[in-house]
C-alpha cells in the first residue's frame, strides 16, 4: 500500500519537501494525508528508491539535495542542507573557482549542460535551370547549426572544469559522436544528392552554457540584497530602463556619480552631498561607493520621497509625511541612474507599489497576431549618424558591438537562440539634450535582394519583412493559394441565377436576381478560386451570416492541420520521418558508377501525387482499422532486422509508427507489411484535390530567377513544416546574476561575448518561453513529402530489380539518390529503363498476384518522368559521412477507446474535475449549471461561461459571452483564462469555434460542458471550405478530453409534459422507437397525439426563413419585397416581403412616434424600401 500510495503521488505532481534532516514526500492513504520519509538519519529508504526510480531524479546525498540551484553572497556560492543551513560549495578569487569538499561532490553531481553550433560549409552543384550554360556550376553556402541537427546527444560536462579545458573536451564529444577526428582532412556531416554539409575549419565553435536561474527566496530578499548593492560602476544606457530620455545627463560620468546625479536634482553643491553622506555613512569614500541603502538614508533625512526601482520593477517607495520633493531612481548592474524632475516622472510613478515580480512564464498560447515590422527601412548608417528611425542590416551582431563600444545597450530581440533579428535603441540624455524617439535596425537576409525581386516577379503585392528565403517561400505560396478577389460577370450571374432557380443556395428561399448577392463557396482565405464552380447566389442575410463566421475562423492556413490533445500526442508527438541516407555496401575505389536520381522528388510530391492532401480538424479521431487504409495508417511491425540489405527491401518501412496512403500503399502492395499490421487509422475532415498546389508552386517557381534558389526554395519550405516546437526568447544582458533572478523561470542560456579590442566582454541570458500552438500541425503535409521521396526510392529499387542488378552492387541511398554499379553489357539498358518510366507506369512495376490481393496502387495518369540516371565517378558524390540506419519506432501505440464514467456533477467539481452534463430539454441543465458557477464562484474560481449564440449565452446568466467574441478577445491574441470554462448548448458549437477552444484543452483548465446532442446541430459546418461529413463533437476523443471522461446524464423531467416527454425521449438514440424509420415514427406521433380542428392564428418565428415560409404556405403569395439598404454593421437591416394582412409597426423619422398599419389589398411585386 505505502508503494502504491508513492506512486500515486508523483503522478499527482506532490514534490518532497525537507523537515528535521529527512527527506519526506506527503501521500494520501486510506487514512488521510500521510508523510513518507524518503530520506532518514540513516540514508535512503526503500520508497526513496522508488521515488528515485519512478522519477528519474537524485536523492539528497549527505543531508543535502544535488539538484538545488546554489545561493549567490557577493563571490560566494552556497547550497541548503535539509535543515536549511547554507553551507559553502565554492568562491571566485578573481582569476578562478575554489571548491569546498562538498562543493566538489555537488558540481561533479550537477554536470552542465552545453548547446554547441557549429560552422557548416554547403557545397553543391546547380541544376538544370533557365540558363544551360549553368548547370553543373559548383556553389557554396554557410551557415551555423546546432549539432543536434547531426544526432549528437545532450553534451554535459562537469563545471569544475577551466574554460579552455570545457572546450576541448566538448570538441571531442562531439566529434567522436560524429566518427570523425580533429586530424581528418574533411569532416562531411550531411549528403544529398548533390550536396554536401562539411564541418567549416575556419569560424569558431558556437558553445553556450544552459543555467538555472529561478527566484530565491521572494521579493524581500531579493530587496535588501538590492540595497546592499555598491553603485559605484561603469554607467551603461541600457534601453529597457524606463523612460531614459528623462534620465540626469550626470548618471552617465563615471566617478561619484550618485553624489553628482542628487547634486544636479536637487540643485546644489557636489561637495554638500558627499558631506552629508559622510555624516551618515563614515568612511564611505573608502569603500566601493554609494549604496541604495545609503541613498535610502540620504532621503530621510532630506525630508524626501524615494522610488527605488531595480531595472524596469518598483521594489521599494518611501513617502515621507512632510515631502520635500522626490527622488527617482533606478539600479542596475551596479550603477544608479536618478530622473530628473518633470510630469512624465509623474507617468512613472503614479498607481505604482512594490509587487511581487513575476517571472517570465515557461509557456503561453501563441498569437495568431504576429508582431508587425517596419517595411520601411534604409541602410545602416553606423552609430555616429544614427537617427530615430528603422534601419537594417545584415550584420546585426557587429551593430550590437558598435552600441555597446559606446556605452550604449539596445534591447535585443532574438529569432532563435542566438540569431538576433532585432535591435531597439531607445535615446537618452546621453545622447544629448531633448534626444528622444527610437531607433530601430532589422536584420535582412543575406539573399534578401533576391527575395525582394522574387517578390516583385509574383505580383501578389508581397513587402519583404526580413524573412529568409524558406519563410519567403511558405508566404509566398500562401499568397498565391488567396487568389485575389475578382466580381462575376453579369452574364454568368444570370446563368447562375437559373440555375439555382432564382433561390439562395442556403435558405432555398425565392429572390428576385437583385436580392441575391455573389459569394464564394470555398473562401479565398481557405484556398478557394474566382473558377465558375467556385460561385454561388446567397441572400444578405445568409451572406452576411457566412462571412461572419469565415472571418471567425480568420488566417487559417488551409495546409494546417488542428489536433485534439489525444490525437496530438498520438500522432504529431510520435518520431517523425527520417531522410533515408545510408551505406549499405562499401564503394569501390576509382571506379565509374551509376547514379539514379528523384528529379524534384520534394517538389513532384505535389506535383505528380494520385492522392489528396488531407487537414485535419479538431473532431477528427483515431479509429480501428477495418481494412481500409486512412489519410494516416498506424503500422504496428516490429524492426527485426539491421543490416543494409534488409533495408533495401523493407523501404519506405522505418519502423512502428504513423505512415500517409502513398507509403503504407506500397508496403501493403509490396507484402513488406499485411492488414494485421494496420492496426488504427486517423481520417481528415477535409481533402484538397491533387492537383491544389500545382499551380501556386508553379508561379512561386517561375518568379525566382537562381536556379538553386528555386530548387532549394522549396525544400527549406518543405523542412519549416516540420517545425512543432514555437519559442519566443528573451534576452536580458547583466554582470550582475541577482538581476536575472525576478524574470528567472528555470533553465536559460549564459552567452559569454567578446566584443571589446581589448577582450572585453558581455554576458547574455536568454530566456525561453515555449509557445503553445493548440494543436497547430504541419505535420500531414510534411509526413506525405518525406513518405513520397522514400517510396520513390523503393520503387526504384523494385526497377533495379527488375533490371537484374544485384543488391550487393547497390552501395549507397542518399535522400533522393542511389548510388549503385551494372555490368557494361547492361549499363545503357538500365539507363534507357529508368529514362522512360513514367509516374504513370510505376503502379505496374509489381505484377506479382498474390501482392494486389493485399493493396492496389492509387494510379497516376501523369507521364512525367520520376528519375533520371548518369554515370559518376567523383569522390562528392560518394557518401562520406557515417549514419545510422533510418531506424525510428513509435514507444506508445495509439489508444482509441474513450470510456465514459457516470458522476454526480456537483460532487465532480467539488472534487475540481471536469464534467459533461447533458439531457433532454426540461431535465435542469441550465438550472444545474448556474448552481456550479455559484458554487465555484463562491470558493473565490474564476469562471468563464461561453456559449456559441448571444440567445443561449443569456440563458445562463449575466457576464456570460459568444465564443466568436471570446476567442477574438483572448485566444487569438496568445491570452487564456484561468481557472474554469463553461460552454453550454454544445451540440451548436461549429468546428471553427471548437478549433479555438481546443487550444485552451492544452492549458490545463478545467470544463463544464453542457448541452443534448439530439438537438440542433451546427448549420452549414464546414472546414477548409469543405462541409464536414460523419463528424461530432459527440464522438471526438476532444469532448472526452475537455470532461475529463467524466459524464453526468440528467434524466428527470422538471419542465415540460410529462407524455410528450416520455414520447421525444423513445425517438432519441437508445430509444424504444429509435430504430424506426422517420415515417414510422411521424405516424406514431399521430396516433399519440391526434390532430385537433383548432389552428393557430399566429407563429413566433426568430429565424426570417422560417416566417417567410409559413407566409408563404398559409397567406396571400403576393406582397411587397423591401430591399434594405446597404450597411456594413454586424446588425444590418435585411431584406423582407411584407403580405396583405400583416400588421406592422413604422418608426417615423427615428423619433420613436409610430403608427400601426395593416395592408389589405395586393402591391406590385418589387419594391424599394423609402
Amino acid at each position: 500500500m505505502q508503494r502504491a500510495d508513492v506512486i500515486n503521488a508523483i503522478a499527482g505532481g506532490e514534490e518532497p519537501y525537507a523537515k528535521n534532516g529527512s527527506f519526506i514526500l506527503r501521500t494520501l492513504g486510506a487514512g488521510g494525508y500521510v508523510g513518507r520519509t524518503l530520506v532518514g538519519p540513516g540514508g535512503p529508504t526503500a520508497l526513496g528508491q522508488l521515488w528515485a526510480e519512478t522519477t528519474g531524479r537524485q536523492l539528497p546525498e549527505r543531508g543535502f539535495r544535488m539538484d538545488q540551484p546554489t545561493i549567490h553572497h557577493g563571490a560566494s556560492e552556497f547550497i541548503k542542507d535539509l535543515r536549511g543551513k547554507e553551507h559553502q560549495v565554492r568562491k571566485w578569487t578573481g582569476r578562478a573557482y575554489t571548491y569546498t569538499r562538498l562543493g566538489r561532490t555537488y558540481f561533479d553531481a550537477n554536470k552542465a549542460k552545453y548547446i554547441v553550433e557549429v560552422p557548416v560549409l554547403i557545397e553543391g552543384r546547380r541544376g538544370a535551370g533557365r540558363d544551360h550554360r549553368r548547370d553543373g556550376e559548383a556553389y557554396e553556402r554557410r551557415a551555423m547549426m546546432p549539432v543536434s541537427h547531426f544526432g549528437v546527444g545532450e553534451v554535459q560536462l562537469s563545471e569544475r572544469l577551466t574554460s579552455a579545458q570545457k572546450e576541448i573536451r566538448i570538441k571531442k564529444m562531439v566529434l567522436d559522436s560524429l566518427g570523425a577526428s580533429a586530424f581528418d582532412a574533411e569532416i562531411v556531416l550531411h549528403q544529398e544528392s548533390n550536396e554536401r554539409w562539411l564541418l567549416d575549419p575556419g569560424p569558431e565553435w558556437q558553445i553556450s552554457k544552459l543555467e538555472v536561474i529561478a527566484p530565491a527566496g521572494g521579493a524581500q530578499p531579493r530587496t535588501e540584497a538590492l540595497m546592499h548593492r555598491n553603485l559605484a560602476g561603469t554607467p551603461m544606457a541600457h534601453s529597457f530602463l524606463p523612460m531614459p530620455e528623462c534620465i540626469l545627463e550626470e548618471a552617465w560620468t563615471e566617478g561619484n556619480c550618485v553624489p553628482r546625479q542628487l547634486a544636479a536634482l536637487l540643485k546644489t553643491r557636489v561637495s554638500e552631498v558627499e558631506w552629508e553622506t559622510e555624516q551618515q555613512n563614515p568612511g564611505w569614500c573608502e569603500t566601493d561607493g554609494v549604496s541604495a541603502d545609503m541613498l535610502a538614508t540620504f532621503c530621510r533625512v532630506r525630508h524626501l520621497s524615494l522610488y527605488l526601482f531595480h531595472a524596469e520593477n518598483l521594489v521599494v517607495r518611501n513617502i515621507h509625511s512632510e515631502s520635500q520633493g522626490r527622488v527617482v531612481c533606478t539600479v542596475y548592474e551596479d550603477h544608479a541612474y536618478i530622473y530628473q524632475k518633470g510630469s512624465k516622472i509623474q507617468d512613472i510613478v503614479r498607481n505604482r507599489a512594490p509587487r511581487e515580480i513575476r517571472p517570465l512564464p515557461k509557456w503561453r498560447l501563441k498569437s495568431e497576431t504576429p508582431e508587425k515590422e517596419e517595411l520601411h527601412t534604409v541602410p545602416w548608417p553606423g552609430i555616429e549618424r544614427m537617427e530615430a528611425r528603422a534601419y537594417h542590416t545584415e550584420d546585426l551582431e557587429e551593430v550590437r558591438f558598435q552600441f555597446l563600444r559606446t556605452a550604449r545597450n539596445p534591447k535585443v530581440s532574438l529569432g532563435g537562440v542566438r540569431q538576433i533579428r532585432k535591435l531597439t535603441y531607445a535615446f537618452c540624455s546621453k545622447d544629448g539634450r531633448g534626444a528622444k524617439g527610437t531607433c530601430t535596425v532589422h536584420r535582412i537576409s543575406k539573399d534578401a535582394d533576391a527575395i525582394r525581386e522574387f517578390y516583385q516577379a509574383l505580383g501578389t503585392g508581397l513587402q519583404y519583412e526580413g524573412e529568409g528565403i524558406p519563410h519567403a517561400t511558405g508566404k509566398a505560396i500562401l499568397s498565391v493559394l488567396r487568389t485575389a478577389r475578382e466580381q462575376l460577370p453579369s452574364g454568368c450571374k444570370a446563368a447562375l441565377y437559373a440555375e439555382q432557380g432564382g433561390t439562395c443556395q442556403h435558405c432555398k428561399e425565392a429572390f428576385p436576381m437583385g436580392g441575391l448577392e455573389c459569394d464564394h463557396t470555398v473562401p479565398l482565405l481557405e484556398g478557394g478560386g474566382n473558377q465558375t464552380g467556385n460561385w454561388q447566389l446567397l441572400c444578405r442575410s445568409c451572406h452576411q451570416t457566412k462571412t461572419g463566421d469565415e472571418a471567425f475562423r480568420g488566417n487559417v492556413h488551409p495546409l494546417q492541420s488542428r489536433f485534439a490533445p489525444a490525437e496530438y500526442k498520438a500522432y504529431v508527438e510520435s518520431p517523425k520521418v527520417l531522410p533515408v541516407v545510408f551505406q549499405v555496401h562499401v564503394p569501390p575505389e576509382a571506379k565509374e558508377l551509376l547514379m539514379l536520381d528523384c528529379v524534384r522528388c520534394r517538389r513532384n510530391a505535389f506535383f505528380e501525387s494520385a492522392h489528396q492532401f488531407p487537414v485535419c480538424s479538431p473532431l477528427d479521431a483515431i479509429e480501428e482499422c477495418t481494412g481500409t487504409l486512412g489519410d494516416l495508417t498506424y503500422i504496428d511491425k516490429p524492426v527485426r532486422w539491421q543490416g543494409g540489405g534488409s533495408l533495401l527491401t523493407n523501404l519506405p518501412f522505418q519502423g512502428r509508427g504513423w505512415y500517409s496512403r502513398c507509403a503504407a500503399e506500397w508496403l501493403l502492395h509490396a507484402g513488406i507489411c499485411t492488414w494485421q499490421h494496420c492496426t488504427h487509422v486517423l481520417n481528415a475532415s477535409a481533402q484538397h484535390p491533387k492537383d491544389y498546389l500545382q499551380e501556386a508552386l508553379s508561379k512561386v517557381e517561375a518568379a525566382w530567377d537562381d536556379p538553386v534558389l528555386r530548387k532549394m526554395s522549396i525544400n527549406a519550405w518543405v523542412g519549416t513544416l516540420a517545425i512543432e516546437n514555437d519559442t519566443a526568447y528573451c534576452l536580458r544582458s547583466s554582470t550582475c546574476k541577482a538581476d536575472l533572478e525576478p524574470l528567472g523561470n528555470g533553465e536559460c542560456l549564459k552567452i559569454q561575448t567578446t566584443w571589446g579590442g581589448d577582450g572585453q566582454t558581455i554576458l547574455d541570458y536568454v530566456f525561453s518561453t515555449r509557445l503553445e500552438r493548440g494543436g497547430a500541425s504541419f505535420r500531414p503535409i510534411h509526413d506525405i513529402t518525406l513518405h513520397h521521396e522514400a517510396t520513390l526510392l523503393a520503387k526504384a529499387l523494385a526497377i533495379l530489380a527488375k533490371l537484374k542488378v544485384p543488391p550487393r552492387r547497390i552501395y549507397e541511398l542518399k535522400t533522393d539518390s542511389i548510388h549503385f554499379e551494372s555490368c557494361a553489357r547492361a549499363k545503357v539498358k538500365v539507363q534507357a529503363a529508368l529514362a522512360d518510366t513514367t509516374f504513370a507506369g510505376l503502379g505496374k512495376i509489381l505484377t506479382q498476384g498474390r501482392l494486389n490481393n493485399h493493396c492496389a496502387l492509387t494510379a497516376s495518369a501523369s507521364q512525367a518522368h520520376p528519375y533520371r540516371c548518369f554515370p559518376t565517378s567523383e569522390d562528392s558524390d560518394r557518401l562520406h559521412c557515417k549514419r545510422k540506419l533510418p531506424i525510428t519506432e513509435a514507444e506508445e501505440r495509439p489508444v482509441c477507446a474513450r470510456t465514459w464514467r457516470e458522476v454526480d456533477a456537483e460532487m465532480a467539481v467539488e472534487r475540481g474535475e471536469s464534467v459533461l452534463i447533458s439531457g433532454a430539454p426540461g431535465t435542469g441543465k441550465s438550472h444545474l449549471t448556474r448552481t456550479l458557477i455559484s458554487l465555484l464562484q463562491d470558493k473565490g474560481e474564476l469562471v468563464t461561461v461561453l456559449a456559441k449564440t448571444y440567445l443561449a449565452a443569456q440563458n445562463i446568466g449575466p457576464g456570460a459571452l459568444t465564443i466568436n467574441h471570446f476567442a477574438n478577445k483572448t485566444i487569438r491574441r496568445g491570452k487564456h483564462p484561468t481557472g474554469w470554462i463553461v460552454v453550454d448548448e454544445i451540440s451548436m458549437v461549429d468546428v471553427a469555434c471548437w478549433a479555438q477552444l481546443c487550444k485552451l484543452a492544452f492549458c490545463g483548465l478545467k470544463w463544464i460542458l453542457i448541452g443534448d446532442f439530439n438537438q440542433y446541430q451546427p448549420i452549414n459546418d464546414r472546414w477548409c471550405g469543405q462541409p464536414l461529413a460523419n463528424k461530432s463533437f459527440e464522438h471526438s476523443s476532444l469532448l472526452h478530453t475537455m470532461a475529463g471522461g467524466n459524464s453526468c446524464r440528467l434524466t428527470q423531467n422538471h419542465r415540460s409534459d410529462q407524455r410528450l416527454f416520455d414520447f421525444c425521449g423513445s425517438l432519441c438514440p437508445g430509444g424504444s422507437r429509435s430504430h424506426l424509420p422517420i415515417q414510422a415514427m411521424v405516424a406514431a406521433a399521430r396516433a399519440e397525439f391526434p390532430a385537433t380542428k383548432r389552428r393557430a392564428d399566429t407563429s413566433i418565428c426568430i429565424a426570417h426563413v422560417k416566417r417567410r415560409k409559413l407566409n408563404r404556405e398559409n397567406n396571400l403569395k403576393e406582397g411587397l419585397f423591401l430591399k434594405a439598404a446597404p450597411s456594413k454593421q454586424a446588425n444590418a437591416p435585411q431584406d423582407m416581403w411584407l403580405q396583405p394582412g400583416l400588421r406592422v409597426m413604422c418608426i417615423c423619422d427615428g423619433k420613436g412616434a409610430g403608427c400601426t398599419t395593416t395592408p389589405s389589398s395586393p402591391w406590385p411585386r418589387w419594391g424599394r424600401a423609402r
